[in-house]
């Protein structure tokens, strides 16, 4: 259909597509207001090595950032560490899982972990409770440098923040896709009722007995 003609019927039929308009802001509005606040604590680790000697360094950083990076990520996403993550903060495992991300920026030995949780104090204590049971299966991995055995540890660059604001979609947003929503609805509606209505129209001066 040309332009002119969608505009036409938008016109034509303003009232249908400014009512279902309205219908989807509302429609979003509520929705907005049952979805659930999100927030999230932000922490960071590094990745080291103990030595004998009781110092610490980056003693094989090449081969930790190669190898041993993307298995503590694999381990820290594991069934083990979320299911003592749920033990030690009371949460629920199924959410646990989803609730976690860990990250390693390329070429670093750090962990970044994010907690995602409807209370900020439960997301604060499930990023505490990651890096506690993280840290504690790093404890029991070493790196062989040569002949030695060089234990792994972790150490904490900033403790887990206290989220004071919530994330997530607001009523505003939701409001205003439920408006785009409603206006592409009623939009629809509006050129297919002037389509069947140009067919009728049509139909009828074809009909025998028309001249």
């Amino acid at each position: 259909m040309e332009p002119d003609r969608i505009l036409a019927a938008l016109r034509k039929h303003i009232i249908l597509v400014t009512a279902h308009a309205l219908m989807g802001a509302l429609l979003g509005f509520g929705l907005g207001s049952f979805l659930p606040r999100q927030y999230t604590s932000t922490t960071s680790v590094l990745v080291y090595t103990s030595q004998n000697d009781g110092s610490q360094g980056l003693t094989g950083s090449a081969a930790l950032t190669s190898t041993i990076m993307p298995t503590l990520i694999e381990l820290g996403n594991s069934r083990s560490v979320v299911a003592e993550v749920a033990r030690s903060t009371g949460a629920d495992p199924g959410r646990v899982a989803g609730a976690i991300s860990l990250t390693n920026p390329v070429g670093t030995l750090l962990i970044e972990i994010r907690a995602t949780a409807t209370a900020a104090d439960l997301a604060h204590d499930l990023a505490a409770a990651e890096v506690d049971a993280l840290g504690k299966r790093v404890g029991k991995m070493s790196l062989k440098a040569g002949e030695d055995n060089s234990p792994l540890a972790l150490t904490s660059v900033d403790d887990p923040t206290v989220p004071t604001r919530s994330g997530g979609t607001s009523r505003l947003t939701t409001a205003f896709l439920g408006l785009a929503a409603g206006l592409l609805i009623g939009a629809g509606f509006a050129v297919g009722l002037d389509a069947r209505a140009t067919r009728r129209a049509v139909a009828s001066l074809s009909a025998p007995g028309r001249s």
